[in-house]
């Protein structure tokens, strides 16, 4: 299996010094993450930044928290929504179908979608929306619209831009401003291939219960921000030096690992370089026609995807209704020969790979994309081995697919186990952290394994010696059927719903 890989390592090969904290890079670029880590003092911090405003992919400002609610009325509806799934399934597997085994004897019956996902589209202009009425929490909803362009579909002239639009299309809407104090929150975030804003609210201020439901006030800041924004000057120059100061904070020794970890895993294409903070030089420059002719080309209905789910104190043809009110009016796309468009751009992902599996190849005849790259600093902490391998992203629509994706998991478990219980027990373990994950990302169009050894400078080669003999071992043996058992069990008492009536 071809695979690349980069070292990291500080100035002091002598030193001992703590663990120095690191993004996951697997995930920066909006990976769904299978992962284990096996770590040897649990008082070494280690804090994960992907997708923040301190990550690659930074946001307008930090996360939202997820609301709560009773126990009682959560366990109901929890048990309420695991029976129609269930149902759902049954009526997948009773449906007449051809059935297919895969390589191992399975069948490869369909998954069922969720029965109560409602999908539309806006006949005016093509924006298309997807419904998940949830009463959990009860009386709160979120509402998030989902712009396909992000920093990967800048020209060389616009890096960062899209970020900035974000900026001042969000922070300039005044119907958003008009939410605060109403218990609503609501966000922004740019990436590398979509920008999203997202209000949560509850169904209505309890503190002006005459002004009626908040949903048609929450469609309509979301309308303002995406398509009716106002590019005022003023606006433009503080976001401006707001995006300049946030680069200016990001711009850690973590950062830079990073950054040199993605460009090595993406060389070919424009993920290894255009990450959604930009280039300072550049954003500095932009004008007021700049950012219009970005927010023209990509934000217009067809391009996005509103996605409204939560407990809506109302029929779901009243959501709508809601919908069409607030974005019809919302012109659609029209091109230069006055055609209009009325779906998204076509290309999805925007990007090319290289694949890195495949035949075995000699080690002093390796091509230049998978020779090793060593980076090197003085604020750098301790010893970092990541090991990367690239493969097309495998589609999970059928038993089968859910199945391998099971194993996976299971054989990572196993993994992180087996290295616990050997080396944890050491009075001093020659290495920091062992970590093996698998993501992938229908965006990006890939799949990435990566395996991270992390140590003191002087121990590297013994905590690299053992992180590949256990691999090696994995991969030679697989393993034991207590093992497979063991991680069987806890997956399903994982999935059963629990019965806390």
């Amino acid at each position: 299996m071809a695979s690349s890989s980069v070292v990291t390592q500080g100035s002091n090969m002598n030193g001992s010094m703590g663990a120095r904290t690191r993004t996951r890079t697997s995930q920066l670029s909006g990976f769904k993450s299978t992962s284990t880590r096996t770590r040897t003092n649990p008082n070494r911090a280690r804090k994960n930044t992907a997708r923040s405003a301190q990550g690659l992919n930074p946001r307008a400002a930090a996360q939202p928290h997820s609301s709560s609610s009773s126990s009682s009325e959560k366990n109901k509806e929890n048990n309420a929504a695991a029976a129609r799934l269930k149902a759902a399934t049954s009526d997948a597997a009773a449906a007449p179908t051809t059935q297919t085994l895969d390589a191992s004897g399975f069948p490869r019956l369909p998954l069922p979608s969720h029965p109560d996902i409602i999908r539309g589209e806006v006949a005016s202009n093509g924006l298309r929306y997807v419904i998940l009425p949830n009463p959990v929490p009860p009386d709160r909803f979120e509402a998030h619209l989902e712009v396909h362009a992000g920093s990967v579909d800048e020209m060389e002239k616009e890096r960062g831009l899209a970020h900035l639009v974000e900026h001042v299309t969000f922070l300039g809407s005044r119907k958003r401003e008009s939410l605060l104090g109403t218990g609503s929150r609501s966000n922004a975030y740019t990436d590398f291939h979509h920008t999203v804003f997202h209000v949560h609210a509850p169904i209505e201020d309890s503190s002006r219960p005459q002004d009626g439901p908040l949903l048609p006030r929450v469609l309509d800041a979301l309308h303002e921000i995406a398509f009716a924004p106002q590019f005022l000057s003023s606006r433009i120059e503080k976001e401006r030096r707001a995006v300049l100061a946030e680069a200016q904070m990001m711009n850690t020794i973590d950062y830079r690992v990073d950054c040199q970890l993605l460009a090595k895993l993406h060389a070919e294409n424009e993920l290894g370089v255009r990450f959604p903070i930009g280039l300072e030089e550049q954003i500095e420059k932009w004008d007021e026609e700049m950012l219009r002719e970005y927010h023209r080309r990509w934000y217009f209905p067809a391009n996005c995807t509103l996605y409204l789910v939560g407990d809506f104190g109302v029929p779901v043809d009243e959501v709508k209704n809601c919908i069409d009110a607030a974005f019809a009016r919302a012109p659609a796309k029209v091109l230069d020969d006055g055609e209009q468009r009325a779906k998204k751009h076509e290309v999805r992902p925007p990007v090319r790979h290289v694949w890195g599996a495949g035949e075995r190849l000699p080690l002093d005849d390796l091509p230049e994309s998978l020779t090793p790259h060593l980076f090197c600093h003085e604020l750098l902490e301790q010893y970092m081995l990541n090991v990367f391998c690239k493969v097309p992203a495998a589609p999970v629509r059928n038993h089968g697919d859910l199945r391998r994706v099971f194993l996976q998991r299971i054989v990572l478990s196993v993994l992180q186990f087996r290295i616990s219980s050997l080396y944890q027990r050491l009075a001093r373990p020659c290495f920091t952290s062992i970590e093996l994950d698998h993501s992938d990302s229908g965006r990006e169009g890939c799949a990435v394994s990566t395996l991270t050894v992390t140590s003191e400078p002087a121990d590297w080669e013994d905590a690299t010696r053992i992180a590949v003999q256990e691999l090696r071992r994995l991969q030679k043996f697989g393993v034991t059927q207590n093992e497979l058992q063991r991680y069987t069990d806890a997956l399903l008492r994982d999935s059963e719903p629990a019965d806390r009536e």
